[in-house]
Order: C-alpha cells, then sequence, then structure tokens
C-alpha cells in the first residue's frame, strides 16, 4: 500500500462493476423478495434436494403458488442431471432468459460451472 490510511480520516473508494455484474446481483435480489418460495424461516419453502449428481447440486422450494428450481455445477466438467423428484416435473420459466422449460424425465445438461433458476 503506498498510502497510509489516516485513523479518523475518510477515504473514499472507488467502486467499479468492470464485470458489469449489478444487474445480475439485481434480478436475483428482485427473485429472492418477489418469489416467496425464497423467503426465510417459516414464511419460506424448505429447500429439497431433486438430482442424482454428486456433482452437482440441486433444489426445489414450493410455498404457496410460488415454485423455484435451482441447479448449480460446481465443477469444470459438463454434467448430467436427471430430477429424481416427479414432484418437480412440469412447466417452468427459465429465470434468466425467460423461455419456457419442461422439467421431466429427460436429464439437463450443465456446462461447467453453469447454473439454471426456474420459477413457477
Amino acid at each position: 500500500m503506498v498510502k497510509r490510511l489516516e485513523f479518523f480520516e475518510k477515504d473514499s473508494m472507488v467502486w467499479t462493476d468492470s464485470l458489469n455484474l449489478q444487474p445480475f446481483y439485481k434480478s436475483l435480489v428482485d427473485l429472492k423478495k418477489k418469489n416467496k418460495a425464497f423467503w426465510a424461516g417459516d414464511e419460506g419453502g424448505f429447500p429439497i434436494s431433486i438430482e442424482s449428481n454428486e456433482d452437482v447440486i440441486g433444489f426445489y422450494r414450493e410455498v404457496e403458488n410460488s415454485k423455484v428450481i435451482a441447479i448449480f455445477n460446481f465443477t469444470s466438467e459438463e454434467q448430467s442431471v436427471e430430477i429424481t423428484s416427479n414432484k418437480v416435473h412440469g412447466s417452468f420459466t427459465d429465470y434468466f432468459t425467460n423461455k419456457a422449460v419442461k422439467i421431466d424425465d429427460n436429464p439437463l445438461s450443465l456446462k461447467p460451472w453453469e447454473f439454471m433458476v426456474f420459477v413457477k
């Protein structure tokens, strides 16, 4: 560090968003606020594991008419995911692309580090 910080002096921070991630994080905050399944405590839905691949984390949350499926590939390799719970089969909307998605017995393919969020 070139500059010594003074104890009671205010030093301004330069905040930059060089990766342009602010819209992405804003959409996640909006999802948490608007979808009751993401709410905490007794108001929210309890996460239920829904996948069969140990390299992938997938869960389903539901409360009232709010439903969400989230699937995360935490590896550097493409992964195939079979949804193990028939309870979540049906039509959903991809939260980030707004495209209709059908969740059924057919496996989903996730690219390295890819994640999917589906809402209903």
